[in-house]
């Protein structure tokens, strides 16, 4: 799989994910747009686009090169989009459940160009790993968005007024 999305080269052989099928073309004004939306690369409200990343995720569990694709972003560290079926969040709970260790940015390393293929096949041999790191990304975003909200409160909540000394009384 090069560094676009739903392809993936094997020797001669190309096979191409089912994201590739999907409708995209610049005369058709809007389609270009929906599609990244739909995989998270445009940035909009969340609510407006739930259906459509549920929607592509669903694509992307039936899709023939899923674990190629999530290979490839665990092991790039894409940082936005949806994977493989996993949302940026989830890969990075993927990563810590891993056997092996994460080595961003050791690309000299001599092991690195058999490391995208055995990452691949050990997520095809743990499939139920998708399910646990989906669990893990939502727990850490509903911590995150509860994190949010308090910081958001705390600082619309109207100051009280700080006493120095005797705090005043009726009497």
């Amino acid at each position: 799989m090069n560094a676009q999305r739903g392809f993936r080269q094997t020797g001669t052989k190309s096979k191409v994910g089912l994201c590739q099928l999907l409708p995209r073309s610049t005369q058709i004004p809007g389609l270009n747009d929906l599609w990244d939306r739909m995989w998270a690369l445009e940035t909009s409200t969340l609510g407006e686009d739930r259906e459509l990343r549920r929607v592509a995720r669903k694509i992307c569990d039936l899709c023939p090169i899923q674990f190629d694709c999530l290979a490839q972003a665990v092991e790039n560290h894409y940082n936005d989009g949806i994977f493989g079926g996993l949302t940026y969040q989830e890969r990075k709970a993927l990563r810590h459940l891993l056997p092996f260790p994460d080595r961003a940015g050791e690309k000299s390393e001599p092991q690195q160009g058999r490391r995208l293929p055995m990452l691949t096949s050990w997520l095809a041999a743990h499939p139920q790993v998708i399910a646990e790191a989906r669990k893990l990304g939502a727990k850490r975003f509903k911590r995150i968005r509860q994190q949010q909200r308090y910081h958001e409160q705390k600082k619309s909540a109207p100051a009280v007024p700080h006493t120095v000394g005797r705090s005043p009384t009726l009497f």
